[in-house]
């Protein structure tokens, strides 16, 4: 064995938008949508060109693109194009799993409970589903035996009916933003995170707006960011769904996580 320390995996944090095309990233070409996170990717890091989606073979295109990702199969060859994950085929999860990582997933999975259940040692705020009111997402706790059996009743649309439908869930953090939750359950776990094996967190979001996924209204939070170059983004914007988006890389960037 050589002398020299033997190097460490790499942490990984694999950010996912929802139906999120390639024009809608300032460094991509759009001159109108601030993208500064996504920018800051870009410039840092590598983009694909010309990696397009094939289309989908049904209504919920997020389904099937989901599923290629955490797969490897193309749409074709998916199962109910991409509502399941068969246990054939090994998933992403799986694959870091078995490569000694611990793998967490927060938000939205939308190919099944089965194969959620073997890609994932942890997770927070779980969201078996597809499109959803983002002030009503209902969730579910990480379940070490995969036994997400709860469901519960909602009103999807109480102002024109008062019918209303099972979902797999514990419960409904009514009143807080889809983003709001899962981005603050993974800050919560970076912060808390100390095990000495690596990990693999799939940060999962259910909004397709590039700066939503790194939300931070608080204002204790943007403390972090005192005297950084990034402290306060999209200034110009007047919601704050839209401003000072980089709590996540500043506290792995400082913490030395990633």
């Amino acid at each position: 064995m050589s002398d020299k320390k033997q190097k460490k995996a790499p942490n990984i944090l694999f950010l996912l938008t929802d139906d999120q095309r390639y024009g809608t990233i300032g460094a991509l070409g759009n001159p109108e949508i601030q993208t500064p996170n996504m920018d800051r990717l870009v410039r840092n890091g590598t983009a694909f060109l010309q990696a397009h989606i094939p289309g989908g073979t049904a209504s919920a295109v997020c389904m099937p693109s989901r599923a290629m990702i955490n797969s490897g199969r193309t749409l074709f060859h998916l199962e109910e194009s991409g509502r399941n994950i068969p246990p054939h085929d090994i998933t992403l999860g799986q694959c870091f799993l078995n490569g000694g990582y611990h793998c967490v997933e927060i938000g939205k999975w939308h190919n099944g409970v089965e194969s959620f259940s073997r890609s994932f040692d942890d997770g927070k705020h779980i969201f078996f589903g597809g499109m959803w009111d983002h002030w009503n997402v209902p969730v579910n706790d990480f379940k070490p035996d995969g036994a997400y059996n709860q469901e519960i009743h909602f009103t999807p649309n109480f102002s024109a009916s008062s019918d209303a439908v099972l979902v797999r869930a514990e419960k409904i953090h009514a009143g807080v933003h889809s983003t709001d939750l899962f981005s603050g359950a993974a800050v919560e776990y970076l912060r808390g995170y100390s095990d000495e094996k690596p990990f693999f967190m799939y940060l999962s979001s259910l909004y397709g707006t590039t700066e939503v996924l790194f939300i931070l209204h608080y204002r204790e939070c943007l403390i972090i960011n005192k005297g950084d170059k990034f402290h306060v983004l999209c200034e110009k914007c007047p919601s704050p769904l839209h401003k000072a988006g980089n709590i996540l890389y500043d506290m792995t960037r400082k913490a030395g996580i990633c």
